[in-house]
C-alpha cells in the first residue's frame, strides 16, 4: 500500500453542536497525514448526516468511538479500523475491526486479549495547546471536564477550599439537567463555572490558570486535558488512582511535543492502518 492516492473516511459521533470546532489531537493527526502525505480524507459526523450512506471506494475507513455502538454489529466496509474512545474493552463488535487504536496502555493491553491487531497511538494537538506570552493568570486551579459524577467535581471544590484558591471548571453540561450537581457543588462554593467551549478557546483558559488539578475517578478519562494542559507549560496535578492517567503524570512539556504531539500520533495510524495491507 503506498500513500498515493491513498482515501480514508473518518467516521466519529460528536454532539452536532461540537462537530464543526472539533481540533483535538486527533483531528490534527488527520490533518497532518493530509499535509504530509496527501491522503484524502473525508470526515463524517453521524449525528450532522441525515443519510449515513458512504461510497465503497475508500481504501480505509476509519471510526471512533466506543465498541458497543449501533453502526459497530456488522463489517460495513473491506477494511475498517476503530479509534478505541473509552467503554467495555471487550464486545461481540470487537471481530467487525482490522484493527484497533487504543488511547492508552491499559487498554491497549485489555484490547490485545481478544486477538485483535492493537496500537497505541494518542496526542494532542500542539499547534493548538501552547504557552500563550503575556496571558494573565487569573485561577489558581482549572479543571476542564464534562460535568459528570465520575470526574469527581466535589474533590476539586474540596482541593480549592481548603487552600482558600482560585477556581475554575469548564465542560459540557449534560442534557436534561442530567448530574448537574457537578457544577452545582462549584457555583455554591465559589468556583467559576464555564459550559462546553471549543478547543480555540481553551489554551487561552488554560494560560490563564496556573495549575490543571484533574480529579477523576479510578476508571480514568480526562488524559486530553492532561496532555493539553502540559503542551500549555502549566504544571499538573492528578488526585486520582486511574492508572489511565497517572501513566502521563510524569511527562513534561519536552515528552509531550516530542512523542505525543499530532505528528507521532499522525505516524502511528498510518502505520497501523498500513498494516491491515501486509
Amino acid at each position: 500500500m503506498k500513500d498515493e492516492n491513498f482515501k480514508l473516511a473518518f467516521i466519529c459521533e460528536l454532539p452536532k453542536e461540537h462537530f464543526p470546532f472539533w481540533d483535538d489531537g486527533l483531528a490534527a493527526a488527520l490533518r497532518y497525514l493530509n499535509q504530509k502525505y496527501n491522503w484524502q480524507i473525508d470526515i463524517y459526523n453521524l449525528p450532522s448526516i441525515d443519510n449515513p450512506i458512504l461510497s465503497p471506494n475508500y481504501d480505509f475507513v476509519l471510526f471512533w468511538g466506543a465498541l458497543n455502538r449501533l453502526q459497530h454489529e456488522q463489517k460495513l466496509f473491506k477494511k475498517q479500523g476503530l479509534c478505541f474512545a473509552g467503554g467495555p474493552t471487550f464486545h461481540p463488535n470487537i471481530k467487525n475491526f482490522d484493527i484497533i487504536f487504543a488511547e492508552s496502555r491499559v487498554d491497549f493491553k485489555e484490547l490485545k486479549k481478544w486477538g485483535v491487531s492493537t496500537i497505541q497511538a494518542f496526542g494532542t494537538n500542539t499547534q493548538l495547546f501552547r504557552p500563550i506570552p503575556g496571558q494573565q493568570k487569573v485561577w489558581d486551579y482549572i479543571y476542564p471536564a464534562a460535568f459528570a459524577k465520575w470526574k469527581r467535581f466535589d474533590k476539586f471544590v474540596e482541593k480549592v477550599k481548603k487552600e482558600k484558591a482560585s477556581g475554575l471548571t469548564v465542560g459540557y453540561m449534560q442534557p436534561g439537567g442530567w448530574e448537574k450537581e457537578c457544577y452545582e457543588v462549584c457555583l455554591k462554593n465559589g468556583v467559576v463555572v464555564l459550559p462546553w467551549v471549543p478547543h480555540n478557546v481553551m489554551p487561552w483558559l488554560y494560560n490563564a490558570s496556573r495549575v490543571c488539578l484533574i480529579t477523576a475517578d479510578e476508571h480514568g478519562g480526562c488524559q486530553r486535558t492532561v496532555l493539553e494542559a502540559k503542551a500549555c507549560g502549566i504544571d499538573v496535578v492528578i488526585i486520582s488512582d486511574s492508572p489511565k492517567l497517572l501513566e502521563l503524570n510524569d511527562l513534561e512539556r519536552e515528552d509531550v511535543l516530542k512523542n505525543w504531539d499530532e505528528k507521532s500520533y499522525g505516524e502511528k495510524l498510518r502505520k497501523g492502518i498500513f498494516s491491515v495491507f501486509t
